[in-house]
């Protein structure tokens, strides 16, 4: 396993991290608690330090709070999020103190904003992170999926340790000026999602994947870890993974090094292709990536009943001051319904935002990444 240090005040941090094990509200049904104890005591056994959670993978944060009491906490390195809708002063406080208790510590090494939003000042989200860092319950302050903007405004307000932006080979276009900004400031950069890869295992990207597996004598999926792990200066993935034998694959994916030729091979291939596609050629409706709810309507997205934070009309309203004229790209998949040439696959909220920025002229193009 190798490891990193950042700034010279964070832990010795593992280059391959745990994501939160895998918890979605409709998985733990799946799983029992002492399952899930022995697959996260088998990734830290192996040398991954660090865990990534948050306050809405409760469930999560209880497993590591049950699990870290059996290792020395000084060497775990622990980073959780506070959800978008506690972003006011005392919510935050109350988001952390709550957390703790889940995890059984009296400190988090890194929190994090887990989403932006912009119905809440961001000064006061940081104000009271800057709090609970002077009383020593938080160790440093991360910030999560921000545009590149409000990642500099961030800075200017905080001492701002982190980013953690999806980072994959389906998707490395857009948080491509984040990572080297990361670079540049001596951040830490945490790819969540990275091994997505929604491609059909007969097709040439994952041929490409099998030709380099077979010369390294690896999966496909340790090629891709130890691509992303060489992206830049401070880069750590963080997959997660129910299969104790898919975490020690991910734990020895650093025992090998693509040669020059290798990354230069995976880089072009797998280059993320961002199209404009008219929004009315985009079918939107329940499903999709883990078979989230949607609207149907752009007057449901105004309404906004399933009640998201940050809501379509906020969200509408943020891009415009912070996209810098280029929007995050949605993904969409190839649509079985003749009546649509594409069908929503993520971004739900994001797609809805357009439709608003757009005042309801669903012949304008949004920025699409098909898989």
């Amino acid at each position: 396993m190798k490891y990193i240090f950042i700034n010279n005040k964070l832990k010795k941090l593992s280059k391959i991290g745990i994501g939160h094990l895998g918890i979605e509200s409709s998985m733990i049904k799946h799983f029992n608690d002492r399952e899930l104890i022995e697959q996260l005591d088998l990734a830290l056994d192996c040398g991954m330090n660090f865990i990534d959670t948050a306050e809405n993978y409760g469930h999560s944060e209880k497993i590591i709070g049950n699990t870290i009491k059996n290792f020395d906490r000084n060497k775990i390195y622990i980073a959780s999020k506070v959800s978008p809708e506690n972003l006011k002063y005392n919510s935050v406080i109350n988001s952390c103190e709550k957390s703790l208790k889940r995890l059984k510590t009296d400190y988090i090494d890194l929190y994090q904003i887990h989403w932006p939003n912009p119905d809440i000042e961001l000064e006061e989200t940081l104000n009271a992170m800057m709090k609970l860092k002077n009383d020593g319950k938080i160790n440093c302050i991360g910030v999560s999926n921000f545009p590149l903007l409000l990642l500099e405004k961030a800075k200017s307000l905080a001492e701002i340790d982190s980013i953690q932006m999806e980072y994959n080979l389906v998707d490395n276009d857009s948080a491509w000026s984040i990572k080297n900004y990361c670079d540049i400031h001596d951040m830490l950069f945490i790819a969540y999602s990275p091994l997505a890869f929604p491609f059909k295992t007969h097709s040439e990207k994952w041929e490409v994947l099998n030709t380099l597996k077979a010369k390294h004598f690896v999966t496909q999926y340790q090629i891709i870890l130890n691509w992303i792990a060489f992206e830049g200066n401070n880069i750590i993935s963080i997959p997660k993974s129910n299969n104790m034998k898919h975490i020690l694959e991910n734990s020895s994916a650093m025992d090998f090094k693509l040669d020059w030729e290798d990354r230069m091979l995976l880089s072009s291939v797998f280059r993320t292709k961002v199209q404009k596609i008219k929004m009315k050629d985009i079918k939107v409706s329940g499903g999709g990536k883990e078979n989230r709810k949607s609207y149907s309507t752009i007057k449901e997205a105004k309404e906004n009943l399933l009640n998201f934070v940050p809501s379509p009309n906020s969200l509408a309203e943020f891009d415009l001051e912070y996209s810098s004229g280029r929007l995050q790209p949605i993904k969409v998949t190839i649509s079985s319904d003749i009546n649509y040439k594409y069908e929503l696959y993520e971004g739900r909220i994001k797609y809805w935002s357009n439709a608003i920025r757009f005042d309801g002229d669903m012949e304008q193009t949004i920025n699409c990444i098909v898989i």
